[in-house]
């Protein structure tokens, strides 16, 4: 199955800064350690199209090349910090299926 790219009007105005902000951070630590595009993209196990790719910032990169081409410059901790425990963990872990009784619904069909 061919894999659709996803257009910028499908994707949050935040979410594009934050892939173009990723991006820039690749492309800038790049060129500071002297690195060519073939020689970063190899380090991080991508295409040299596809690494220039997440310099533009574009969406239709998975977020894991973004972040390995950022760990393959050490910078993805600068940029990745850990989220909080409280966002990990599940917290009451409530069920997210309704029960029967919470739907009136006796079939478990809605």
């Amino acid at each position: 199955m061919v894999k659709k790219a996803l257009s910028d009007q499908q994707v949050p105005l935040e979410v594009l800064e934050c892939l173009g902000n990723w991006g820039a951070v690749v492309r800038n630590q790049r060129i500071t350690q002297r690195l060519t595009l073939q020689a970063l993209a190899q380090r991080a196990g991508v295409s040299a199209p596809t690494l220039m790719r997440v310099e533009r910032g574009d969406p239709a990169v998975a977020a894991g090349t973004y972040l390995t081409a950022l760990a393959a410059l050490g910078v993805m901790d600068l940029l990745n910090p850990s989220p909080p425990p409280n966002l990990i963990s599940a917290g009451d872990k409530k069920r997210v299926r309704l029960s029967s009784a919470e739907t009136g619904d006796d079939f478990g069909y809605f």
